[in-house]
This record gives structure tokens, sequence and C-alpha cells, in this order.
């Protein structure tokens, strides 16, 4: 058995939360890696990877990834299947650039609840502001409302905001 082998059997028995496998030369993922299903932080950086299995889709608490240092060309895309991510590092790969990827990428914004990246709109909303006194608008009375994206439902049901759903007639 090797000494990755024996980490990650230690991790899936103790349910760890983090798995750090870094300078072994790895050219796949150990089969037992998709078992530790608790881990929310996994760092693979410096081996010789060049994809992710799909079964590491079982990982959904994952939040942290480092798989910097390794000889990816393409993105993996079970990372698509883990919605949990926050940081990503994928530094010093092969990583082709795909210009239809940017143009998608460019365009992320930022919830004005959590503050974390998303790529596509869950929830339109709007807050009120007094248009005299926050907006200092002398030609202005009263409130007025200022259009926010939420990344989430999670999000706008979180207690302490002032942010009102915004419903369009069909």
């Amino acid at each position: 058995m090797s000494v990755a082998d024996t980490s990650l059997l230690t991790a899936v028995r103790g349910k760890s939360r983090s798995v750090t496998i870094c300078n072994k030369s790895l050219k796949a993922i150990p089969p037992l890696l998709c078992k530790v299903t608790s881990a929310e932080q996994l760092v693979l950086k410096n081996n010789h990877l060049k994809e992710l299995p799909y079964e590491l889709e079982n990982l959904k608490d994952l939040r942290f990834v480092n798989l910097g240092n390794n000889i990816f060309e393409d993105l993996p895309l079970v990372l698509g299947c883990l919605p949990n991510i926050t940081t990503l590092h994928i530094f010093n790969n092969h990583l082709t650039v795909r210009p239809d990827i940017l143009n998608v990428l460019k365009d992320a914004k930022k919830c004005v609840v959590c503050e974390q990246s998303y790529l596509f709109s869950w929830l339109e909303c709007v807050h009120f502001v007094n248009a005299k006194s926050e907006l200092k608008l002398k030609n202005r009375a009263g409130n007025i409302p200022i259009r926010a994206c939420l990344c989430s439902y999670d999000c706008f049901y979180t207690e302490g905001h002032n942010y009102f759903a915004v419903s369009y007639p069909n």
C-alpha cells in the first residue's frame, strides 16, 4: 500500500476535512480519495495529474481545491459538479485558454449578501434608498429602488438584509 493510500485510508476512517497529496508524482487519483466525502479542502499540487475522475463528484462539501503545478490541459469537468467550491487554484498547468469560456467568466458577478462570485443570477432583487439623504439628489424625494442580484435563494432567505425579489409578469 502506498503512502498516499495509507493517508487516504486514515482520512476516510477519521472523517477528515482536509486531504493533501503533494509532491508524489501522481499520474492518477487513488480511487480511495473519492470516498473522503467529509473533505472540504483538497490539495493535489505538484503532481503529474492531467485529469480527475468523475467519482470525485462525491466530495460535495469541497470548498477549496488546489490543482497547481500539474499537467492539466483542460479544466476538469467534474469541478462543475461540485457546487460549494469557492476557491480553485489551477496555476502552472497546460491549460488552453478558450475565448468562449473567458467571455462567460468575465461576466461573473458578486452576490450582495454573501459576497461570493457567481456566473448566472438566481434572483433579481431591489432595495430602497432615500434619494436625498443617501444619494444626495436634490431634485428627488422619497425612496427609489436600486437593483441588486443574489446568487441563490439561500442568500435571499438569510436574515438581516433589506432586499426584495422582483417578479416579472409573463
